[in-house]
C-alpha cells in the first residue's frame, strides 16, 4: 500500500498482481481496483471491483466485510460516473447509501449523476431530505458498534485498520 499511498502505479500494480494471483482476495482486488480507475482504466478497474464482492476478505468480521462493500459500491459508483454512465453510478451509490446511509458523499455523488441524467432539482432535494430522515432514523435506533453516535467516518477504504481486542477479536478503527 505503500506504493499506493506515494502514487507509484506501476510498482503497486506489479505487487498487487502478483498478491492476487498467489491469494485472491477482496482487498486485493480493490486496491488493484482503486489504481486501475485511478489510472483511467475503467473497465480493469470495474473488474477488479467486481472481483472483490466474490473472494473472501483476509481480515474483518461481518461488520468489517459491509463498510468494504459500501466502499466498494461507491468507488464502482465514481468509475461509471467518470465512464459517462449515470444510471449506473446512482444505481451502484444507491447501494451504498443502502449499506451506510449516513455517508454524506455518497448523496452528493448521487445527486451529480441524477443531475447528469436531467432529474429536476427538485427529486434531488427530495433526495436531501430522504439524507436527513435517514441520519435521524439512525440515530434513534440502537448505536453502530463502529461508530459512535455523532462520529461519522471519512476518508477512503484505506483509513480503516483492524485491530484486536481484549477479547481476541476484531474490530474496526477509524
Amino acid at each position: 500500500l505503500l506504493y499506493l499511498k506515494t502514487k507509484q502505479y506501476d510498482a503497486a500494480l506489479t505487487d498487487l498482481d502478483k498478491a492476487v494471483h498467489i491469494s485472491p482476495n477482496q482487498e486485493g482486488f480493490y486496491f488493484r481496483g482503486k489504481i486501475r480507475a485511478d489510472t483511467g482504466n475503467y473497465d480493469g478497474a470495474l473488474e477488479d471491483l467486481q472481483k472483490s464482492f466474490t473472494n473472501p476478505s483476509t481480515t474483518g468480521n461481518t461488520n468489517m466485510i459491509q463498510i468494504k462493500h459500501s466502499f466498494t459500491f461507491y468507488r464502482m459508483a465514481q468509475v461509471y460516473y467518470a465512464k459517462g454512465e449515470y444510471a449506473k453510478a446512482q444505481e451502484m451509490v444507491s447501494r451504498a447509501i443502502e449499506k451506510f446511509p449516513w455517508i454524506p458523499k455518497y448523496y452528493g455523488l448521487r445527486a451529480k449523476s441524477m443531475e447528469k441524467q436531467g432529474f429536476e432539482v427538485d427529486k434531488m432535494i427530495s433526495d436531501v431530505s430522504d439524507t436527513t430522515q435517514n441520519i435521524e432514523t439512525q440515530e434513534e435506533e440502537e448505536e453502530d458498534p463502529l461508530y459512535p453516535k455523532n462520529q461519522v467516518p471519512t476518508g477512503d477504504v484505506q483509513a480503516y485498520s483492524i485491530e484486536s481486542d481484549n477479547a481476541g477479536g476484531q474490530k474496526a478503527r477509524p
